[in-house]
């Protein structure tokens, strides 16, 4: 589901943001950037990351930086003096130009950072109030956007709701109707053979039984209301796919055993509905 919560807090002497994000993906993926000295709690924000999403693919990027004072970059000016005097004694003794670059400065310390490798207790606690702020924002966006699909599929259920009845209103007698026009053709070819009606009509029967979908209809009705009732859970996602799947099925025997041309169409507009549905229920968790 998608998902975007940010959240920046500020002590006497240090600015702490964290900002997350999330897409759509089948499984639970949760990357995170976390300033140097924090690796070590990286298990610790998973697992509230975690409590907050079951699947997709997370993005968390947690940074920390001074306000002020001594932290920072600062210039060792009597450094770079030195490093000046030697690079011109070089320059002078071997007759080339030296071509010096930023790094060189960093390696020889000219340019030094002030700031601690390992940040004070203070920040631990500055990063998980902003953690809880920007998880909470985060939620917030999943939830608006959690409720308006589940009212879109709610929607669906109902006009798929409808489809059924339509079907089961169109199947009725379907069978008896069947059984006639197949007896009225037998006897229009076999009109000078003679047979026993009792072993024709048995045959009939048979034939007409495939027509019956009236076992594709129970299961219809009982896979809508068990979907209708997953909506009201928490978790939807995975378990909607699988019903989505099952009522899928239901609907291409339904239509294969048919010879209908209105349940055929009916089954085509069942089709696209459910196809829709299930791209809904990819974004849902």
């Amino acid at each position: 589901m998608t998902g975007y919560g940010t959240s920046e807090i500020q002590s006497t002497e240090w600015r702490c943001t964290v900002e997350l994000r999330s897409v759509n993906q089948r499984f639970l993926d949760i990357r995170l950037k976390l300033p140097a000295g924090f690796q070590n709690r990286e298990k610790e924000y998973r697992n509230k990351i975690k409590g907050f999403c079951r699947r997709g693919k997370v993005e968390c990027s947690v940074k920390i930086e001074p306000l002020a004072g001594e932290n920072g970059w600062v210039l060792d000016e009597d450094r770079l003096q030195e490093m000046n005097g030697l690079v011109r004694l070089i320059e002078d003794s071997s007759e080339h130009s030296l071509q010096v670059q930023f790094r060189d400065f960093m390696q020889l310390d000219v340019i030094k950072n002030q700031s601690p490798d390992l940040l004070p207790e203070s920040c631990v606690e500055l990063i998980d109030q902003c953690m809880v702020s920007a998880l909470q924002e985060f939620k917030q966006m999943k939830s608006q956007e959690g409720e308006a699909l589940c009212t879109d599929l709610n929607e669906r259920m109902v006009s798929c709701s409808k489809m059924v009845d339509e079907l089961e209103q169109e199947a009725q007698g379907q069978g008896k109707a069947h059984f006639e026009k197949l007896q009225q053709r037998a006897c229009d070819l076999l009109d000078q053979v003679e047979l026993q009606p009792e072993k024709l009509n048995q045959e009939l029967a048979l034939l007409c039984d495939r027509y019956d979908v009236s076992e594709e209809l129970v299961r219809l009705k009982t896979h809508l209301a068990h979907l209708e009732n997953l909506l009201k859970e928490l978790e939807v996602g995975k378990k909607g796919e699988f019903m989505l799947q099952e009522i899928l099925r239901e609907v291409n025997t339904l239509s294969s055993k048919s010879n209908n041309a209105l349940i055929s169409r009916i089954a085509v507009d069942f089709k696209n509905e459910l196809e829709k549905m299930r791209e809904q229920l990819l974004n849902l968790e």
